[in-house]
């Protein structure tokens, strides 16, 4: 609300619930088999420091008067749904549905081609050359064209200084179902921690848990430290012992990361480059199924001069807020966000986060960006 004034908020909001709706009707539509489940997310306090953050969030529900949207957990309340004993009071969101992205791209994939779209795969796009893309082998020319690139939009100049790249990671158990069993977890429910660089798990189908930590780190380019960085897997591995003890005897089978492309907002933006006919979404922070639905809509309105009620949302060719530039923006975004993790980690310890570290993991805030703690 400090962004877009109350009623623009909540109207985000909403349009966000709707493509949630939206996606799990999609797929039954299309018989797309994306494990859609609509089981809710809950916000876990794993520190008193998180009791600020959970107090705030479940107050501005209150005041636009959507307590049933968003409410506040006891911690037997959220023991109940599972039973970490990292894990004190919280939160819940009804508004949170889970989806295997794979299996959803797969399935777009599949009824986009049925639909005579031509999809060029592998074709490397080298740059635009207003609303033609040159490509290595040739050119394609159009009326009009999207930048919708995720993290690698740090290398184009359309959006390099509204964005930074940081990766995340995520490490997958062996099944074990009667674990989960063990501790309550058969809700479905997402779940994640207050850390500011965010911890995020979910359960499979088969009774696994993947188990996720924004614990990465910060490049100026999208290289192999997104995909291939063992500090970064060891910590979100870590961070599950910490926090399902009882499954120190199931193995991890699997880990994986990748880039997320971060906004000064700590919020997607959609828009319109300049004067141009070049579109662009970005800045999804982790957060991209919904919201990417969204922008499908709103640049498709765009695009075609719709006069809909997408177009007039907030995140729309909002006053862009923009990082530093090169070197800096990488630098700072590095030793910030090592800082960050670093306080956090003490904090969840249990020590008292050294007194330059902590300072510096405010930095961002202080400068006017929504990102770090305050």
């Amino acid at each position: 609300m400090t962004l877009y004034g109350v009623e623009g908020a909540v109207k985000a909001c909403r349009a966000i619930t709707t493509s949630i709706d939206s996606i799990g009707k999609f797929c039954e539509g299309n018989g797309i088999d994306a494990w859609y489940r609509r089981s809710g997310y809950m916000y876990a306090i794993t520190v008193e420091a998180n009791q600020r953050a959970r107090d705030e969030m479940v107050a501005l529900a209150r005041e636009v008067g959507a307590t049933e949207e968003l409410y506040e957990l006891s911690a037997a309340e959220v023991q109940a749904r599972c039973a970490s004993p990292a894990f004190r009071a919280g939160a819940f969101m009804r508004d949170g549905a889970s989806v295997q992205p794979a299996r959803l791209a797969r399935g777009l994939r599949r009824v986009v081609l049925e639909r005579g779209v031509i999809i060029h795969e592998g074709t490397r796009v080298t740059r635009l050359d207003g609303t033609t893309a040159v490509t290595l082998r040739g050119r394609v020319d159009a009326s009009h064209a999207v930048l919708a690139v995720n993290a690698w939009g740090i290398g184009w100049p359309q959006l390099s200084r509204k964005l930074v790249a940081w990766s995340s990671y995520i490490v997958m158990t062996a099944p074990a179902p009667e674990k989960l069993e063990e501790i309550g977890w058969t809700g479905g429910e997402l779940i994640t921690d207050f850390r500011t660089s965010l911890r995020y798990f979910r359960t499979t189908r088969d009774g696994r848990v993947a188990f996720g930590g924004g614990g990465g780190r910060a490049r100026r380019s999208v290289d192999d430290m997104f995909t291939h960085d063992a500090r970064a897997v060891a910590e979100t591995a870590e961070g599950f012992r910490l926090m399902f003890p009882s499954f120190s005897g199931v193995p991890i089978e699997d880990a994986w990361g990748g880039p997320i492309d971060v906004s000064p907002t700590h919020l997607p933006t959609f828009g319109r480059v300049g004067d141009s006919s070049v579109y662009y979404a970005a800045g999804y922070t982790g957060n991209g199924v919904a919201p990417t639905h969204l922008a499908g809509q709103v640049l498709a309105d765009l695009i075609t001069g719709a006069d809909s009620d997408n177009v007039r949302l907030p995140m729309v060719n909002a006053k862009a807020m923009t990082f530093p530039p090169e070197p800096f923006r990488s630098w700072g975004a590095a030793v910030v966000r090592r800082a960050m993790i670093e306080k956090e980690t003490a904090e969840e310890h249990g020590r008292q986060p050294n007194f330059l570290v902590a300072q510096l993991a405010r930095t961002p805030r202080r400068m006017g960006y929504f990102l770090g703690p305050e």
